[in-house]
């Protein structure tokens, strides 16, 4: 039974009685639909850049209406034009089976969510096209079977027969007949305008990488010819042992001992040094890199003279005198064997050079001296001298090409110079007197810049050295 109460009657103070009878429920609203009217969004991950190896493709969707994802269709297709839904070979997309692309393929694809009566169908999508090369490049060198007359500065060229590009040439020079492992140390990368440089019996490994991905495409280590510097022509002299007649003999080198590019004089310390790689010349056209100018094969001190990356290379080492705390000597008796290709640009300032470095005032004295292509002359520069031009002076007519014997012969009270054993001249006007160190100074020439062009070889059979015998 259900129990309602009545309206109190007009005017009346206090309520009515209650009377039974039926109650009406309220009306609830009806249920809500959910309605999703937009799509699934597919995307993939198929890469634009090139690839080493085929793709597996990720097909990733999500309702942006709030439902669920049902299925996803793809199919896989060459060419510009993507298949539409109605075309068979649709295939259901399975995470577990994923479709591979191969070179030039693409995939189409499109979602549908649960959404009723009929899911919410995208528009089909399509990947870009995949690019495989899985081929490595293909590099080869210019070193040749044939015998040189110096050092060979070696091109690497080169090919990607493949759509990747170059990344990277690696290469490392060696001698013997094994060649160096991937591995192994002492690899470097290839720069056209730093080529590497190779010596007599060297050879050089190397190997190229494309920029496939997700990692380059690598050929197998190539090697080339072991390079075969011809002598030079005989020097026609042997070089000098023992004391003379008031010299003892102090140092001497005959280059027995082969050193390659970019050894000295580290691998000869003990006999040589070198001004540093990187030092300007004395007309600052030049730079001096040992390393890159001087080796020893065959019995002689090659000095290649060229220019490489823009810069303008010479070299200036002095020997090392056994038992010498300091650099110089107090007088003494210098002799060379020498001969130069007539380089344009180049010139030999062979000198004694102060210890003291005060200059002109602490003097100067150089023989052969000569632009490459001229004569050779002698300067003598005298002690306590304000200026470059207090000096004395004498030429020859013999030019550098033919070899040469030139000797230096610095004493107290005199300074003499000898070509072939001839005197040149002879001075005893304020002769340098404070210890002075020997260089075989090659460099650029102090007036004009060489051309890129003019390269050539300064070639030293031997070198000796003696000091008084009081000395």
């Amino acid at each position: 039974m259900i129990v309602t109460r009545t309206s109190p009657a007009p005017g009346a103070d206090g309520a009515g009685p209650l009377v039974a009878g039926p109650l009406t429920p309220p009306p609830f609203p009806p249920p809500t639909a959910t309605v999703d009217s937009e799509p699934p969004v597919t995307s993939d991950d198929v890469p634009a850049a090139v690839q080493n190896s085929p793709r597996q493709v990720t097909l990733s969707s999500y309702d942006q209406g709030g439902g669920q994802v049902a299925v996803t269709g793809y199919r896989t297709y060459t060419g510009a034009i993507a298949p539409a839904k109605p075309d068979p070979g649709w295939q259901t997309y399975d995470p577990a089976a994923k479709p591979v692309l191969g070179h030039g393929q693409r995939i189409a694809y499109y979602s549908t969510d649960t959404a009723q009566p009929g899911g919410n169908e995208e528009a089909v999508k399509s990947s870009a096209e995949l690019v495989v090369d899985s081929d490595p490049p293909v590099t080869s060198d210019d070193v040749p079977a044939a015998e040189q007359d110096g050092p060979w500065p070696v091109t690497l060229s080169v090919s990607d027969p493949g759509p990747a590009d170059l990344a990277t040439t690696r290469y490392r020079v060696y001698s013997g007949p094994t060649a160096p492992a991937k591995s192994d140390p002492g690899w470097q990368t290839y720069d056209l305008a730093a080529k590497p440089v190779l010596g007599h019996g060297q050879r050089i490994a190397y190997y190229s990488s494309d920029t496939a991905q997700p990692q380059g495409n690598e050929e197998a280590v190539k090697s080339s010819a072991e390079l075969a510097i011809a002598p030079a022509a005989p020097s026609g002299e042997p070089m000098p042992v023992g004391d003379l007649p008031g010299w003892r003999q102090v140092f001497t080198d005959d280059f027995t001992t082969p050193v390659p590019p970019g050894s000295f004089p580290a691998m000869v310390s003990a006999k040589w040094r070198a001004y540093t790689d990187g030092t300007p010349d004395t007309s600052g056209n030049g730079t001096y890199y040992p390393s890159k100018v001087v080796s020893v094969h065959h019995g002689v001190m090659d000095k290649w003279i060229h220019t490489e990356g823009g810069v303008h290379m010479v070299a200036a080492p002095f020997p090392r005198v056994p038992d010498q705390t300091q650099k110089g000597q107090m007088y003494g008796r210098f002799a060379v064997r020498f001969r130069a290709d007539p380089v344009e640009g180049y010139k030999t300032a062979w000198l004694l050079w102060p210890d003291s470095d005060l200059w002109p005032q602490d003097g100067e004295i150089d023989f052969p001296e000569g632009l490459l292509g001229g004569t050779i002359c002698a300067f003598l520069h005298h002690q306590g001298a304000t200026s470059g031009s207090d000096q004395t002076t004498f030429c020859t007519g013999a030019t550098f090409d033919p070899w040469h014997t030139a000797v230096i012969e610095w004493a107290p009270d005199t300074t003499s110079f000898y070509l072939d054993g001839e005197l040149v001249g002879s001075s005893a006007e304020r002769i340098p007197n404070t210890p002075m160190y020997w260089v075989l100074q090659t460099e650029t020439r102090l007036s004009t810049t060489p051309p890129d062009a003019a390269a050539g070889h300064v070639y030293i059979d031997w070198v000796a050295i003696w000091k008084p015998e009081e000395g």
